[in-house]
Order: structure tokens, then C-alpha cells, then sequence
């Protein structure tokens, strides 16, 4: 028999060093323009963990993402991004989860910056 370690359903609130695995424009249940990420945790205890997260592409949103997009140190041009662009990129931020009705947990980004040695 082999035993294998089975990720937490929720990860706890904190600073995490976190990896985009996934990049997708979507539109939420409200209808609005969205980007989807699915993060991976880097390091640590929960390190492999899934982190899903969601930002409005609504112009008067559009400063949340741009905070992203600065410590992932992917830069738009034009002020288009091409999604495949933020794949692998590596940032530092505290995470905050909230459960869904509809599905797994889906999480905030709070004070995101580069991602800092070690």
C-alpha cells in the first residue's frame, strides 16, 4: 500500500510565495470581464497547495490587477496582457480564503509584492 500526503481543503489565511500555474479570462456570474489565476503555494508546509483567485477587468477595477502585475513583474504593453504571459510568474502576497457556494474556495491577493529571498 502507498501512502500519499493529501493537500488541506482550506489553507489557512497568511504570507504565501505563490506560483501562477493558470491564466484565463472568464466572465463572472454578474456578467462582468474577469481574470482567473490558479496559484500554486511555493514553500512550506502547504507548499503545491491550489490557490484559485479572481480580478475584475472593469476599468475602475483594473488597479488590483495592475498591483498583480507589478510584483509578478509581468508588464502589459499597450495596456493589453496576454495571460500567457503571467504562467510562472512568482510573487509573495497574503492570501485571505472565503468558501463558495458553487465550488472550491476562491481567494484575495492582499499587499502583493516581488517575491523576496528566501
Amino acid at each position: 500500500m502507498s501512502r500519499v500526503r493529501l493537500a488541506p481543503e482550506h489553507l489557512p489565511d497568511g504570507r504565501y510565495r505563490l506560483r501562477v500555474v493558470d491564466a484565463q479570462l472568464t466572465t463572472s456570474r454578474a456578467g462582468h470581464p474577469t481574470l482567473r489565476l490558479l496559484l500554486h503555494v511555493e514553500r512550506g508546509p502547504y507548499t503545491g497547495h491550489p490557490v484559485t483567485c479572481c480580478y475584475s477587468l472593469l476599468p475602475q477595477a483594473t488597479w488590483h490587477l495592475r498591483r498583480l502585475l507589478r510584483a509578478a513583474a509581468v508588464a502589459p504593453t499597450a495596456d493589453e496582457l496576454d495571460t500567457a504571459d503571467l504562467v510562472d510568474a512568482v510573487l509573495d502576497a497574503d492570501v485571505t480564503s472565503r468558501p463558495t457556494a458553487y465550488g472550491p474556495p476562491l481567494c484575495d491577493l492582499h499587499d502583493e509584492s516581488p517575491a523576496t529571498c528566501p
